[in-house]
């Protein structure tokens, strides 16, 4: 007959970095590698250096560089880049330690908003209803053409501010200068001058030199735009690349009739329409002189011309 010997006290395994000790070694292995980094492939924050073992943990600290808050309470609209510190805010909603939530209700259209402040923004669009300037593509409403301009880039994917420093794109002016502080406060300790060894070009960042240093890899078999003299280590990249001297665009929306440079900036406006952001494909008719348009690209350039008349 077999006996199955329990021991009275599990054996103690220590961490000899720390001295935290654990009641298995499974435990103290997995300690090891996410505390100490031990045996792990170490992933680099490169604004300011901090070191992580997991890809996702970097990319989620990322945001605290970039600013972005991609969490918003729905009872406040506040916004946070984790959603753990989110979930510890929607408590201060449930146990009351913030007041019931009030409904605001818009006097002009009956539209109602969880805060004051997004109720604030919405009454803006019924200020000189005569000049309102609505996105045709969303229906949002803005009482100047120049929001309604900067709104577009959000349906277009355009984004015209670059941070010099990192080389981040932004759609905002306001969104650079925000995040332009990460560098300004001196968080990254690690942004320096990087160069190439190559051809000895300098860069402000690791991403700006790696892209660089891709045209070097084959330099016998390089290809070199003869108009600007950037090169390219594929045909098909310089092929691309001359679209932006010719001005040709060849990749068209079927949905609305724009045409893009790159297959990569169709794929990005096609979403508009897939999430339903943009009105069915037909006559666009403009509210200001009834003037109609096949597509919202075409009723948007004359749109313009209406702007201009009325700010002079």
């Amino acid at each position: 007959m077999h006996q199955t010997v329990i021991s009275s006290s599990a054996e103690i395994s220590k961490c000899s970095e720390c001295g935290k000790e654990f009641n298995n070694s499974l435990s103290l292995r997995r300690h090891k590698k996410y505390v100490h980094f031990e045996n792990a492939k170490l992933r680099k924050c490169d604004f300011c250096g901090k070191m992580f073992s997991r890809p996702g943990l970097l990319k989620h600290h990322y945001l605290i560089h970039t600013g972005e808050k991609p969490y918003e309470c729905e009872f406040c609209q506040k916004r946070f880049n984790h959603k753990s510190t989110l979930v510890k805010h929607v408590k201060i909603h449930e146990t009351g330690i913030i007041s019931p939530v009030e409904i605001h209700k818009c006097s002009e259209c009956g539209k109602e908003y969880r805060s004051s402040s997004a109720l604030g923004k919405h009454k803006k669009s019924h200020f000189g209803n005569d000049k309102v300037h609505k996105c045709d593509l969303c229906g949002k409403m803005f009482s100047q053409s120049s929001d309604l301009k900067q709104h577009y880039m959000i349906h277009s994917g355009e984004k015209p501010f670059q941070c010099e420093i990192c080389e981040k794109w932004f759609n905002r002016k306001s969104a650079l200068v925000k995040h332009r502080k990460i560098h300004g406060n001196g968080i990254p300790s690690s942004v320096q001058v990087r160069k190439c060894s190559e051809c000895g070009k300098e860069f402000k960042s690791h991403a700006g030199l790696w892209k660089h240093e891709k045209t070097h890899i084959g330099n016998a078999k390089d290809y070199k735009c003869d108009v600007c003299n950037k090169t390219f280590a594929e045909s098909s990249g310089l092929k691309q690349h001359y679209l932006i001297h010719t001005g040709e665009k060849p990749f068209q929306c079927e949905s609305c009739g724009k045409r893009f440079n790159k297959k990569s900036s169709l794929v990005v406006h096609t979403k508009i329409h897939v999430k339903g952001l943009s009105s069915p494909v037909g006559v666009r008719k403009c509210s200001e002189c009834g003037e109609e348009f096949k597509t919202s690209s075409g009723l948007w350039k004359h749109k313009r011309t209406h702007m201009k008349s009325q700010s002079s």
